[in-house]
């Protein structure tokens, strides 16, 4: 019965089996006792991001592959109880940062992830315009990576009106563009950087990739306004360069208008004989 019982469970018992079930035993007692393995960890670390959280003591940053981790500043000195707290000057740090930036954080591993430096990475230019294409849609901004740099960056939408108890709100039909856009298509769309980079226009891609014969260079001819406005035509050019050609003071009439009195003295033109000499003689004389 015994054998019978073996033989279901495990096959014919024989010499290879056994050696085969030793085997996966050994294994499974290596992954496990710290005597047959060691466990590598990282005890510190580089990288850039997004910094997506922030609170008085922490910051969230999610790396370029897409990781969110929590970062907290040194601890220094005792408990709380007794004075201890969170490194003040790297506190003041994370007071300063603006949630939506891309950062270079280098990090230390005691039992939390440390930070021991972190620095907001601005773009190269405080404006221009972005092709590239759509990762993430929040409630506010849209993650977005170029084909350049192959890295997300983070553009916040414009805000519209006043406080928002006046009804001031990000722009809610350039966020249902981004919502209903296909993310295998690209997006063009103008940008400036303050405090964070912020959409200030959409552009379509004719738009984007028209190039005048005369310019050399891209420029706007049609645009999607913010919410509440429909497309409407730019004026193309500046205003300036519109005005009639010319100095309007050289399009007076030629010539020096003293000169273009009749010539002549006004006094050689009277009459060429005295008057008094044609007065009739008196009688007799």
């Amino acid at each position: 019965m015994a054998d019978t019982l073996q033989k279901l469970h495990f096959g014919t018992l024989n010499p290879c089996n056994n050696f085969r079930l030793s085997l996966i035993f050994f294994f499974l007692l290596s992954s496990l006792d710290p005597v047959f393995a060691k466990v590598y960890r990282l005890d510190s670390g580089e990288l850039e991001g997004i910094l997506t959280q922030k609170s008085k003591n922490w910051i969230d940053v999610r790396d370029d592959r897409g990781y969110i981790n929590r970062y907290l500043p040194y601890w220094v000195g005792d408990s709380p109880s007794r004075g201890g707290e969170f490194d003040p000057s790297m506190v003041q740090q994370i007071a300063d940062l603006i949630v939506g930036n891309r950062v270079y954080l280098k990090w230390v591993w005691d039992g939390h992830l440390r930070i021991d430096r972190v620095e907001v990475t601005e773009p190269s230019e405080k404006s221009g315009m972005f092709e590239g294409y759509l990762l993430e849609v929040g409630d506010k901004w849209i993650d977005v990576q170029n084909h350049r740099e192959g890295r997300p960056w983070r553009f916040y939408l414009p805000w519209l009106g006043g406080y928002p108890e006046n009804g001031g709100g990000y722009d809610r039909e350039m966020l249902r563009f981004f919502h209903d856009h296909n993310p295998r298509l690209p997006v063009y769309f103008d940008w400036v950087y303050d405090l964070r980079p912020r959409i200030t226009r959409i552009l379509k891609f004719e738009e984007a990739k028209f190039v005048p014969f005369f310019a050399g260079k891209e420029e706007v001819t049609e645009v999607l306004l913010r919410s509440g406005d429909k497309k409407e035509q730019a004026s193309p050019g500046n205003p300036f360069e519109q005005a009639s050609p010319g100095n309007p003071f050289e399009q007076a009439s030629p010539g020096n208008p003293f000169e273009q009195a009749s010539p002549g003295n006004p006094f050689e033109q009277a009459s060429p004989s005295n008057p008094f000499e044609n007065v009739p003689l008196p009688n007799g004389g």
